[in-house]
């Protein structure tokens, strides 16, 4: 790190409705796709002169920004090339191609957040992962509802859910 240009590219980002973000509309905001994001990457490399850099790539999955979690599963399919079948490809090839703009290509995810709509959601509230108040209901939070770093690392879902990226990406 203290020898490259470290920074995120905001890919896009999911859309709720109401005051409080637990669970998606269904909708996404796209500001760069995977290709739009290599040739930001390229135009970044040329200005440093070619230096080492780490970009971190933000709303990558599902529908954007922050959602999906605790699930990292699929890719953002809004973000895909026409020329791959999955927004996974996508990345990729996205990664790969990066290489040339002396870039290692890396993801933002969230470890902390759950939202009621993802694909983990009914096994991480029956397995207890979802932090409680002290009275017994779900602590929901501004954004989605906080997880339980203990109950997920001691159920093994942490090292499931970290095994199942790296098998998605070449990371």
């Amino acid at each position: 790190y203290d020898q490259s240009l470290v920074i995120k590219l905001f890919m896009s980002q999911d859309l709720y409705d109401g005051q409080y973000k637990r669970r998606d509309n269904g909708k996404t905001k796209v500001y760069q796709t995977a290709e739009e994001s290599l040739d930001v990457i390229r135009r970044i490399d040329q200005l440093t002169l070619g230096i080492p850099k780490i970009v971190y790539l933000v709303g990558w999955q599902y529908n954007g920004h922050d959602s999906g979690y605790p699930a990292w599963f699929e890719g953002n399919p809004a973000l895909k090339r026409k020329e791959d079948n999955n927004a996974l490809e996508s990345l990729r090839w996205l990664m790969r191609e990066a290489k040339q703009y002396h870039t290692v290509v890396s993801l933002h995810i969230n470890m902390f957040d759950a939202y009621e709509d993802s694909p983990l959601w009914a096994t991480y509230v029956k397995e207890n992962i979802i932090a409680r108040k002290k009275d017994g209901p779900l602590l929901g939070g501004e954004w989605g509802y906080p997880i339980s770093y203990s109950q997920e690392w001691a159920t093994g879902y942490a090292q499931r859910r970290i095994d199942s990226l790296c098998k998605l990406l070449p990371i």
